[in-house]
C-alpha cells in the first residue's frame, strides 16, 4: 500500500507537474456561476482551498465575490510558481494537507476540490483533522464518491485516486458538523463530476474546543483577576 508520505513526494515531482499542465478545463465560465451561489448563500469572506494547484477555484471565486483574501497552499513547485504568476495578489504559500501552516479557526470556509482522492488511506485522518482545525465556519469537500472506499486507475497508474464516501467519513469523524447541502457538479458545470458536500462547524462545540485549548496552554483567567476586574 503507497503510504501518505511517498504520494505526497510524487504529486511534488513529475505526477503534480505534469497534472498542473494538463489541466485547463476549469476556464468554463459556469464554474463561477457554482461560487457565486455558495458565496450568496453562506457569505463566507476568507476561504482557504487545499492543493489549490494555480488557483482555479480561487480565481473562479474572486470574479463574483466581494472577499478581500484569498488563500491557497500547495506542495507542487510548479503550480506554486504559476500561481503566483497568474494572481500574485492571491495567498498561495507551500504547504501540506497534513500540516496546514496557519493557526486554529483561522478561516471562515475550508475546502478540497480533487485532492482528498489523492490521500492514500494513512494520510485521510490527519488530513481531515487538519482541515477541521483552521476552520472556524464552513468545510467543504469536493471529490469523487464511492459507497465504500476503492482505489481507481489515475490514467492506467495505481496506487494515485481512492474513491469514498466522505460525508459518512467526515460525520462519523464529526458527528457535531452540520451537512448543509450536497451536489452533483458535471462537465457543463465546470467540473469533473465530482460530488460535494458543505458542513458547518456547531459553534457550541468549538467554543468548547477553544476553552480545552485554553486549560491545556493556561490562558484562562484566574479568580484573582476576576475579582480584580469587579472592582474596578
Amino acid at each position: 500500500m503507497v503510504t501518505y508520505q511517498e504520494a505526497e513526494e510524487r504529486w511534488k515531482g513529475k505526477l503534480g507537474d505534469e497534472y498542473t499542465d494538463r489541466n485547463d478545463f476549469w476556464k468554463s465560465p459556469n464554474r463561477v456561476k457554482f461560487w457565486y451561489s455558495l458565496q450568496e448563500k453562506y457569505d463566507f469572506i476568507r476561504p482557504l482551498e487545499i492543493g489549490c494547484n494555480t488557483c482555479n477555484n480561487l480565481y473562479a471565486m474572486c470574479r463574483i465575490a466581494m472577499i478581500p483574501r484569498f488563500y491557497g497552499i500547495e506542495i507542487n513547485d510548479h503550480a506554486l510558481r504559476l500561481a503566483h504568476e497568474i494572481h500574485p495578489y492571491f495567498e498561495i504559500i507551500h504547504g501540506s494537507i497534513i500540516d496546514i501552516p496557519f493557526k486554529d479557526n483561522f478561516f471562515d470556509l475550508v475546502f478540497t476540490c480533487g485532492v482528498l482522492i489523492h490521500i492514500p488511506p494513512d494520510g485521510l485522518d490527519k488530513a481531515l483533522e487538519e482541515m477541521y482545525r483552521v476552520s472556524n465556519k464552513y468545510i467543504l469537500i469536493m471529490e469523487y464518491y464511492a459507497e465504500e472506499e476503492r482505489e481507481r486507475p489515475f490514467r492506467g497508474e495505481m496506487g494515485i485516486t481512492w474513491e469514498r464516501p466522505y460525508d459518512k467519513i467526515v460525520m462519523k469523524k464529526y458527528p457535531n458538523l452540520k451537512l448543509l447541502e450536497r451536489g452533483f457538479l458535471t462537465i457543463e458545470d465546470g467540473f469533473n463530476n465530482i460530488f460535494y458536500w458543505m458542513f458547518e462547524k456547531d459553534i457550541l462545540q468549538k467554543d468548547l474546543e477553544e476553552a480545552l485549548r485554553d486549560i491545556e496552554e493556561g490562558n484562562l483567567i484566574s479568580q484573582e483577576e476576576i475579582e480584580r476586574e469587579i472592582e474596578k
